[in-house]
């Protein structure tokens, strides 16, 4: 009998330099009252899941989300933090204006290349090729890195922490915006939404038979 392993992947909510409208990779900032808030709204929807596994990344933003959802799920007894899930490493571009990014990216590819940025399949793809076109250190993850990177860790859970479960398992995991969002696109790049995760949404993926599958995206409380 073929087993399932349900993952809920959950974006942080909303910080403070989401807030200010910053490029946040690895600097931490603490949830809003706004960000707190919807979190605890996400936690009431996932309220009739029964969670074997709980996973977040180090990031404090991260963790607090965590500790939100998993008050409601006494079955959980911890959130195990896990370095793969750590949030895309924007490099020199790290805390930068998103306006001023997005104003930079109009310079190099002009309006039409934005619309085709915005609307093609591939947006994931190619918004880390903007990362790394604007980077002048260059140090920010390259696309490969990133999936390669997400994936990995995703399957280590899967294989190493779970094992070879006898039934379905549900498994949460909390993160971030760019790193869930390469996950999905290594998926099926046409699931992933134009504006990449919402904070404080889920989306759950289905893990079957070594395949992955999108059930849901951008879910939210």
């Amino acid at each position: 009998m073929s087993m399932t392993v349900h993952l809920y992947l959950v974006r942080h909510g909303q910080t403070e330099l989401n807030r200010s409208f910053k490029l946040q990779g690895r600097t931490n900032s603490a949830l809003t009252l706004k960000g707190i808030r919807d979190v605890r709204k996400l936690a009431d929807r996932l309220n009739n899941i029964k969670f074997d596994r709980a996973f977040s990344s180090f990031s404090g933003r991260a963790s607090e989300t965590a500790r939100i959802i998993v008050k409601t799920h006494p079955e959980l007894r911890e959130v195990e933090a896990v370095d793969g899930l750590a949030e895309y490493d924007f490099g020199g571009l790290e805390n930068r204006s998103v306006f001023s990014f997005w104003w930079a990216v109009i310079h190099k590819i002009g309006p039409l290349g934005i619309f085709r940025l915005f609307f093609g399949k591939h947006r994931v793809r190619n918004v880390v090729r903007m990362f790394n076109m604007l980077d002048k250190t260059n140090s920010a993850e390259t696309m490969p890195e990133v999936s390669n990177r997400v994936l990995n860790t995703v399957r280590e859970i899967i294989d190493k922490e779970l094992g070879n479960p006898q039934r379905d398992f549900n498994v949460l995991i909390v993160s971030h915006g760019l790193i869930l969002s390469a996950f999905l696109y290594g998926i099926n790049p046409k699931k992933v939404p134009r504006l990449l995760l919402k904070n404080a949404s889920v989306s759950q993926v289905d893990f079957k038979n070594g395949q992955f599958k999108i059930v849901s995206v951008n879910k939210r409380g």
